[in-house]
This record gives C-alpha cells, sequence and structure tokens, in this order.
C-alpha cells in the first residue's frame, strides 16, 4: 500500500484545517487586495499590509499536530502629527525657549523717557540775524 506524503507547501497548505485555513487566508488576502486599493483612493501614497501564517508543528510519539494562526495587518489612514517639547509634568505645545507673544499686554513705564537734543531742537538751532 502507497502512502501519500505532502511534498509541496502549497498542497500541504490547503489540505489543513480540512481546508478551512486556506479559505481564511484567502478571505483575508481579499481584504488586503480591497483596503490598499480603498487607502490609495482615499489617501493616496504606497499603502502596506501584511498577512502572517504561522504554523506550529508539535510531536509526540510520532504524531504530529499543526496548528495555524493567521494575523493581518491592514494600511491605516495617515494622522497628523504634532509638535510638543518636554516639561516638568508631561509635554507643552510652547516652546520653553521662546517667549510667549500672546502672555497679554507688557508694562508700560509711567515715567517719560528723558529726551536728548535732536538736530532739528531749539537748542541746535542758529538764532536769525536780521
Amino acid at each position: 500500500m502507497s502512502q501519500f506524503e505532502y511534498r509541496d507547501f502549497a498542497q500541504f497548505l490547503m489540505h489543513l484545517e480540512d481546508g478551512d485555513l486556506n479559505a481564511d487566508a484567502s478571505r483575508k488576502m481579499q481584504q488586503i487586495s480591497q483596503a490598499l486599493a480603498e487607502h490609495v483612493d482615499t489617501h493616496g501614497g504606497n499603502p502596506e499590509a501584511t498577512l502572517t501564517v504561522k504554523l506550529k508543528f508539535k510531536s509526540k510519539s510520532g504524531v504530529v499536530n499543526v496548528s495555524a494562526t493567521l494575523n493581518d495587518t491592514l494600511p491605516q489612514p495617515p494622522r497628523q502629527g504634532s509638535v510638543l517639547w518636554t516639561s516638568q509634568n508631561g509635554f507643552t505645545p510652547q516652546n520653553p525657549r521662546q517667549s510667549d507673544m500672546f502672555d497679554g499686554p507688557r508694562a508700560i513705564s509711567t515715567e517719560s523717557p528723558q529726551r536728548q537734543p535732536g538736530p532739528l531742537s531749539p537748542e541746535h538751532q542758529h538764532p536769525r540775524t536780521v
């Protein structure tokens, strides 16, 4: 009696879980294709996605148990970044090295400034001779 052996990985994968693993992976592959196309239509760019098939082989007394997991990562929409600075208790939107121009009005000195005589002041003008 001849015994069947899996020698091709694709054939092996198709028969795991009575074909359910292949069917689930195929559905995820279609979802990835759709998500990539939608992302390009909506946001443009070069989106990426992953589909990971993990097979765990466990042998006991010549009997091998194969368990599989499928994980996918779909493209995410781009998000707007934020610029923040660190503070003592967390983060702040204000650069601590810059003064705040919206901090309120500056105090105005009530003293009148001392004026220096300039070239047009009366002290510098020549008297007119008639």
